[in-house]
């Protein structure tokens, strides 16, 4: 998923209290990174299933400004721990 320019888009956010935002996306079988944050802007993207646990193979499919200062970061925990039915 690339985002630039203004995008911003909620891919988890578990900070409001609507659960409409939860997450519980799969990001699985991608080319390349899973996320590709090239937006100055934050990105939460929580509570997600990235076919892993291991937190620095979920990093390295995520670009964002931990790659590239120019560019906004990703919040990607906490991670949902097992596939989401």
């Amino acid at each position: 998923m690339g985002i630039v320019d203004e995008a911003r888009p909620n891919l988890g956010n578990l900070s409001t209290s609507t659960p409409d935002d939860d997450g519980h996306n799969v990001f699985d079988h991608n080319e390349g990174y899973d996320i590709c944050n090239e937006s100055v802007h934050n990105i939460r993207a929580q509570n997600n299933w990235w076919a892993t646990e291991n937190l620095d193979q979920i990093a390295q499919r995520i670009f964002d400004g931990n790659d590239a200062d120019s560019y906004g970061n990703v919040f990607m925990l906490p991670i949902i721990a097992g596939l989401v039915s």
